[in-house]
């Protein structure tokens, strides 16, 4: 069954009833209909509008939907539920559209407009706020949409410069630790990446990411005061290590990034310790899975490759050193 193949948990329980729900509130048809001739399909073009816009709370139940298929670490499936909440919002649709058929770069530029053209402006005649769209104001879970798809495209593209900055925009704090860019109150935690996924995830993911990447140059620009703050991946792990909110989950979900910052900087024993936990972690979710749960299962190998990468580079490095 399909909650079989996503997990058979709650997640997987919870993505088959808000479907169900979600499809009969939509009034979509999910009876198999035979294909037709070429003449029926001429005729069917006019039959009539696909129906009216979602309402509050049929966009409600897609946006949840979204977030678990999100949890589940079915990316496609979550922005196809997303298309399905938007209210008249042809540009936020376009953006999505051209993520499922990979235009990263297209998409990435839409949702860069949105943005700039949603912060306020004075307007030139009576000094009243001037917004993206002329009929209303975009909320601040549509801006949060934009801002972390925008992310994710720039992750697809590898501008990583371009992420840290973003993720100053998001969080313009001077010192980053995990509390800070994923508040312990945060209720949204469908926004986690699935461990070892090269994107995903929330501003934390991102900018973990980007500080691996860009290495001890790392710094995020804030284009308000011209300020550059430095944004080392070794001081971030200090600062989460003294924070007073428990931040325990940052290891098993960014646990290949930090070993490989870890293997970077020479600290190898640490490095193994840490490749030795994300097995321990696969372990014990790979035996609480269900044997048929290939979605969940397919999530669950993502770090494997990377940390056994990582374990043969510091195999030959230490090769290399014996040889020498």
């Amino acid at each position: 069954s399909r909650v079989a193949y996503m997990g058979g948990g709650l997640i997987a329980h919870g993505i088959a009833a808000l479907e169900a729900r979600a499809l009969h509130d939509s009034e979509i048809s999910t009876e198999f209909k035979p294909p037709a001739s070429k003449r029926a399909k001429s005729v069917r073009r006019s039959d009539g509008p696909r129906g009216d816009p979602p309402d509050g709370s049929t966009a409600g139940l897609w946006n949840a939907l979204a977030g678990l298929y999100r949890a589940a670490g079915d990316e496609h499936a979550a922005r196809l539920c997303l298309k399905g909440s938007l209210d008249d919002d042809p540009v936020t649709d376009a953006a999505l559209t051209a993520q499922l058929e990979g235009d990263v770069g297209g998409a990435s530029d839409i949702y860069l407009n949105l943005l700039e053209s949603a912060v306020s402006e004075p307007s030139e005649a009576d000094g009243t706020p001037r917004t993206a769209s002329p009929l209303k104001a975009p909320n601040a879970a549509t801006v949060r949409l934009w801002e972390r798809e925008r992310l994710r495209c720039l992750q697809r593209l590898g501008k990583w410069q371009e992420v840290l900055d973003d993720c100053h925009h998001v969080c313009p704090m001077p010192e980053w630790d995990a509390p800070t860019l994923r508040p312990v109150d945060d209720r949204d935690s469908s926004e986690r990446a699935v461990a070892g996924s090269a994107v995903g995830g929330d501003v934390l993911n991102a900018a973990v990411r980007a500080m691996l990447r860009l290495g001890e140059d790392a710094s995020s620009y804030d284009h308000t005061t011209g300020v550059a703050h430095p944004r080392k991946l070794a001081d971030f792990c200090r600062r989460c290590a003294k924070a007073a909110a428990p931040s325990g989950w940052v290891a098993e979900e960014l646990g290949v990034e930090l070993a490989a910052a870890e293997l970077r900087d020479g600290v190898e024993d640490v490095a193994l310790t840490r490749i030795a936990a994300l097995r321990r972690c696969f372990r014990r979710r790979w035996i609480g899975s269900h044997p048929a749960a290939a979605s969940v299962r397919r999530a669950l190998l993502q770090p494997l490759q990377p940390a056994a990468e990582l374990e043969e580079a510091l195999e030959l490095s230490r090769l290399c050193r014996r040889i020498c």
